[in-house]
């Protein structure tokens, strides 16, 4: 007897005695092979270029591609450090380390619009990792959540050699499907300021121009053998459709914001397209691109008291009303803007993200607004594409005291198509 007329029955799996689990048919083999650059890296501002040819029986998995980097700090004379200069890699080194990282199909590139790939990187980590992985596999690339500890590690270091070890966060190479055969992946990483990437509060030291020289890079990268028959089975259906490529691509903008200011209004951040999420932070406009003796991440909140987002003139929802504090006399009052950053991010999952409502107030800050119709990040299935502008409107509680960049991180759904010729077309 069920619960309910349209209740269908069913069996539970601790009595499915005669079941086996199914067996995959569609991969033959894999591997993975160590890809060397194919520019020459020696020099500060070259680009590192990365070649993965195409292969006819081989397919490549982006989504297992790993960067490896042994690097050492040395000052711009190339001469050592001393044993005691404290000097240190930023935080999340594999972000902060590239101003961008390009990824190339056939020569077509799959990066659309304007990036600060360290920002979008680091953000992207932030709040989509939880304390485990902070403390744990995500120190492979650098990343630290005990600055003093990690301050210390490299001061005491003779020779301030260190290495890292992960994926690059690009859009293409965080999609889950292997690229199709006959089609070349080339990445190039274009490296960051100095000032950007590396720590230092001594002047002396920083007058040396310390910089981080690479004394040993390349990618190890997954790659697929499929059986005759489901390279066949593609190969047919090649001939009437395109192979797609769901993405999730990022745009930055900065717009900037004088010292003095009190409130402002940024008009057609978006005209076109509508964002899925949009992501709101701000920064020293000297930080911005590289202070030796700032924290790259602080995103400040800079006595923000509202912030609203308007679409198309409308007010889009109440605005963020805020009252950040500095010190012990006041609570801060910002528990909806930090739940709002939470539900649009992995924050409310079991383990978190690990970033406190703390953390959120004194150099956190980052504002969060979901566009989609659906209100959801269901990646199988995509919204209907909305035109329109986009604005915000800005209130400080007290005039800004310097000049701050404002940092908006749109999130669009992209597309990338091959077809049976493996032209590559991006959207």
């Amino acid at each position: 007897m069920s619960c309910h007329p349209l209740s269908v029955g069913c069996s539970t799996p601790e009595v499915n005695l005669f079941d086996v689990p199914q067996t995959q048919v569609v991969i033959e083999d894999s591997y993975f092979v160590e890809t060397s650059p194919t520019s020459n890296y020696e020099s500060l501002d070259s680009i590192i270029e990365f070649q993965i040819p195409s292969a006819s029986d081989n397919f490549i998995d982006p989504s297992e591609i790993y960067v490896y980097l042994q690097c050492q700090i040395k000052y711009s004379d190339n001469t050592d450090l001393d044993t005691d200069d404290a000097i240190w890699p930023e935080n999340d080194f594999l972000s902060t380390f590239f101003q961008n990282v390009e990824v190339q199909l056939n020569d077509v590139s799959t990066n659309i619009g304007p990036s600060h790939f360290p920002i979008e990187s680091h953000i992207s980590t932030l709040l989509n990792y939880g304390k485990g992985a902070k403390k744990g596999h995500l120190t492979a690339r650098g990343h630290f959540t005990d600055e003093g500890a990690h301050n210390t590690k490299f001061t005491l270091s003779t020779n301030k050699i260190f290495d890292v070890y992960g994926k690059l966060n690009s859009p293409f190479l965080n999609q889950g499907k292997l690229l199709l055969n006959g089609v070349s992946l080339k990445v190039k990483l274009t490296r960051s300021q100095p000032s950007y990437y590396l720590r230092c509060t001594d002047t002396d030291n920083m007058n040396k121009k310390p910089y981080i020289k690479i004394l040993e890079t390349y990618l190890l990268v997954r790659k697929v053998k499929l059986t005759p028959n489901t390279l066949f089975s593609i190969e047919e259906k090649l001939k009437t459709e395109n192979v797609l490529y769901p993405i999730d691509r990022v745009e930055c903008k900065m717009h900037t914001i004088a010292s003095g200011i009190t409130n402002i209004s940024l008009d057609n951040i978006v005209i076109g397209t509508l964002p899925k999420k949009l992501l709101v932070c701000f920064q020293s406009n000297q930080v911005i691109n590289g202070k030796y003796d700032a924290d790259t991440f602080e995103f400040k909140p800079y006595s923000i008291s509202s912030i609203g987002l308007y679409i198309d003139g409308n007010l889009f929802m109440k605005p963020f009303e805020t009252l950040f504090s500095a010190n012990d006399e006041q609570i801060p009052l910002v528990a909806r803007s930090y739940l709002n950053l939470m539900l649009n991010t992995n924050g409310l999952d079991e383990l978190g993200n690990g970033l406190s409502i703390k953390q959120f107030n004194e150099n956190k800050a980052i504002f969060a607004f979901n566009l989609e119709h659906a209100f959801d990040d269901a990646f199988n299935r995509v919204n209907p594409k909305r035109t329109g502008t986009v604005s915000l409107k800005i209130t400080f509680k007290t005039p800004l005291t310097e000049v701050v960049s404002c940092i908006t991180l749109l999130n669009f759904t992209g597309l990338v198509e091959i077809d049976k010729t493996r032209q590559v077309l991006v959207q």
